[in-house]
């Protein structure tokens, strides 16, 4: 009989954070969720005044680009 072998390594989530300059509600949230996420310490949060281009472009080295609801 053959056998087979898988080798499975996992590595947490990659994100970004888009949000506006000076909106603190969403920091605030970005932070809740981030800390609750598997190396959640090392997502950058990008500060941008031109958020719709700027969340369309995925930075190097992250899965997802997260941009917070109600912006």
């Amino acid at each position: 009989m053959d056998t087979l072998r898988v080798d499975i390594c996992y590595r947490p989530l990659r994100l970004a954070w888009v949000i506006r300059r000076g909106d603190f509600e969403s920091l605030r949230r970005i932070f809740r969720v981030s800390h609750t996420l598997w190396g959640g310490r090392s997502n950058p949060v990008i500060v941008s005044t031109n958020l719709p281009l700027l969340a369309l472009q995925s930075p190097k080295n992250r899965d997802f680009v997260g941009v917070p609801d109600g912006i």
